[in-house]
């Protein structure tokens, strides 16, 4: 991760790699882009592609978009969505949505 301005914009890049059964994924890749809005929210962007673990070693992909809410001191609210796309789904090709919330305390 590496901050690229004084106003808190970062860029970050991820690199994975596993052997045998810990995680679908044998390799994986992403990165990112991330913006402050106002004082305490955080506006982030991401991109990244895997090779799967399963005897198909299929390709999967994914793009990311989350918004980080601070309400006040410690409370953080996180909503995100991703767009997966590629194989490996359930045995089928295609594209899937996924939303998530988050929710932290931060003390």
């Amino acid at each position: 991760e590496r901050a690229l301005s004084a106003d808190g914009r970062r860029v970050f890049v991820k690199l994975a790699w596993a052997d045998g059964g810990a995680t679908r994924l044998d390799y994986f890749f992403a990165a990112g882009f991330g913006q402050p809005c106002g004082e305490r929210d955080f506006l982030g962007l991401a991109g990244g592609v895997g090779r799967g673990s399963g005897p198909a070693k299929d390709w999967q992909g994914v793009i990311e978009g989350f918004y980080t809410w601070q309400p006040g001191e410690n409370l953080r609210i996180s909503p995100d969505v991703q767009l997966l796309f590629g194989e490996g789904f359930n045995g089928s090709p295609g594209i899937r949505v996924v939303a998530g919330l988050r929710v932290g305390l931060v003390f």
